[in-house]
């Protein structure tokens, strides 16, 4: 039998640097996909294009980039990748 972990964060993370971001890969942990983008979404610039690998696992983040007035233009790609272009 497999033992439990559990992981707490005891630090906050490191200070990110604040210059602008000027291509946006999420990859990772489908269920941050959402909050990741509101923590860096400051730093977007219009014209950045967030590229989201396997977006389909992540529906907070494809209502919200999807949503009217969200300030990004988004789109299905290769299979389960989405695009999303910053507008405003």
């Amino acid at each position: 039998m497999r033992k439990r972990r559990v992981f707490r964060l005891k630090e906050p993370w490191p200070p990110i640097s604040r210059d602008p971001v000027d291509l946006l890969l999420l990859d990772g942990a489908k269920a941050l996909y959402r909050d990741v983008l509101a923590l860096l979404e400051g730093r977007l610039r219009p014209g950045v294009l967030v590229i989201a690998d396997n977006a389909d696992h992540s529906p907070e983040y494809l209502a919200y980039v999807r949503a009217p007035g969200s300030g990004f233009l988004s789109f299905p790609f290769a299979g389960d990748v989405d695009v999303s272009l910053k507008v405003g």
